[in-house]
């Protein structure tokens, strides 16, 4: 009765519709699929409640997006804008809708090509404020500094994807933004971090719900840190932002000379032509150069870290 009084027009209502969207089309080709779930959740679903599909609108798309701009969020309004494009495009392939309410809306807001880098002081202040931050927002920031790899794919970590005997993490293609099996060469200080971790019943590495599920309070993360810096930095840090010590490790490497095809196999961006057996074998391309590089930068932040400490200990 409460699901009949909750969802009354079965099954064209918007929740249905997107319920079905997501389960035949979302969760089989997409990895971010609880994204996209969680983006309709937040903003489009409670604003649609127990409306029929076919009465949404241009109108009511630009209300929902005006709405996430007017509360200070334009990049998720562009994100939200993506969802919803994807979906109505799906109820029109799927002959629910004529066309698309998307049809003719443009992005919400202009998005610029973030560059930001941090200096070899603001890196050493994220490091130090990790420190104090603890399990297990403190190990999982750090370990995003020292692999250089990407939020989600680190957050979501698990202990069977790690090898401690080849010092190797490998990622399934179902676990990757580009979609591949992606090998990372885990140096000394990376190994050492997780053989330093508490271990429960759950797969998960980087959680705070014993293992059961992987943590994903990014915001509040980010927020912790700032504050931790700002204690040790009255100015803090501007315009920063997790994503930004991927980029800062990158470039980085490149400076100290490490050749693109081996900051991109790092990285794992796709390399110009790769099919095939040649993307195939492209997993394992410049294994040796790839763990030498990521030895070096691990090397190189432990030591800003220890500067960064002895001339602490000299101020006090």
């Amino acid at each position: 009765a409460a699901k009949a009084e909750e969802e009354p027009r079965e099954p064209d209502n918007v929740r249905a519709v997107a319920r079905e969207w997501i389960e035949r089309n979302v969760k089989p080709r997409a990895r971010t699929w609880a994204e996209v779930e969680r983006v309709l959740h937040r903003d489009v679903l409670p604003a649609w409640d127990k409306k029929l599909i076919t009465e949404i609108g241009r109108a009511d798309v630009l209300r929902v997006l005006d709405t996430i701009v007017d509360r200070g969020a334009p990049i998720s309004a562009n994100r939200t804008f993506e969802v919803l494009r994807s979906w109505f495009n799906w109820c029109v392939q799927r002959g629910i809708l004529p066309v698309s309410p998307v049809a003719g809306i443009r992005h919400p807001s202009a998005e610029k090509s973030r560059d930001r880098v941090l200096e070899h002081g603001e890196l050493s202040e994220v490091w130090a404020a990790t420190e104090s931050l603890g399990y297990p927002f403190g190990p999982f920031v750090q370990f995003l500094i020292l692999t250089a790899q990407r939020r989600r794919e680190v957050s979501e970590m698990r202990w069977e994807e790690v090898n401690f005997d080849k010092a190797l993490w490998t990622l399934s293609a179902e676990r990757t933004k580009p979609g591949r099996v992606h090998d990372v060469p885990l140096s000394v200080p990376a190994l050492d971090l997780l053989a330093n971790l508490p271990r429960f019943e759950g797969p998960f590495i980087f959680t705070s719900t014993s293992g059961a599920k992987p943590i994903n309070s990014f915001s509040k993360c980010k927020a912790r840190l700032d504050a931790r810096i700002l204690k040790r930095r009255p100015d803090g840090l501007t315009d920063w932002r997790l994503h930004d010590l991927r980029r800062t490790a990158a470039t980085w490497m490149a400076g100290a000379g490490v050749q693109p095809q081996v900051l991109a196999a790092i990285l794992n961006h796709t390399p110009g032509s790769t099919q095939g057996v040649t993307s195939i074998y492209n997993r394992f391309r410049y294994e040796k150069e790839r763990r030498e590089a990521l030895e070096r930068w691990a090397q190189h932040v432990l030591s800003l870290a220890v500067a960064e400490s002895d001339a602490a200990a000299v101020g006090a």
